[in-house]
């Protein structure tokens, strides 16, 4: 296969992605570039203000929930960004922690805008017992 056929063959695909899909691509090779980043910013004595700028940009777009109603999905998004921002600088395993935590109080949210389960039952609910398990494999 050429460059130029792989370049109208991968665009192809890409259009073809769902838009969750093609988050989902994009994270994954921001994954696998973001390694060549870490030793370019070791062997270049690493400007941490470079990643405090990120911070503050994605903490001024960050909904505050007594400005917005039903804000909460959104907020737990930004969130997670900001402990990831944080873990790169700081490399403390508990904002990996906190970035998992996000995604399950979203899941509990969620769960309890479209099922009866009582607030101590939403652990047994599938959705969350997916998402559980989602995470464990995550771990693998």
């Amino acid at each position: 296969m050429t460059y130029e056929q792989f370049d109208n063959k991968i665009k192809r695909l890409i259009a073809e992605l769902s838009y969750s899909n093609q988050i989902n691509f994009s994270l994954s090779i921001c994954k696998k570039l973001f390694f060549d980043y870490e030793v370019y910013s070791k062997a270049n004595n690493y400007n941490i203000e470079e990643i405090n700028d990120l911070l503050m940009a994605v903490e001024i777009i960050t909904p505050d929930t007594e400005d917005f109603d039903e804000c909460r999905y959104s907020l737990n998004v930004s969130c997670a960004v900001i402990e990831l921002l944080n873990f790169v600088r700081d490399k403390k395993s508990e904002r990996v922690y906190s970035v998992s935590t996000m995604l399950m109080d979203t899941v509990e949210f969620k769960i309890q805008e479209i099922s009866d389960f009582a607030p101590d039952q939403v652990g047994q609910h599938p959705l969350m017992i997916e998402t559980r398990n989602w995470l464990l494999n995550l771990t693998q």
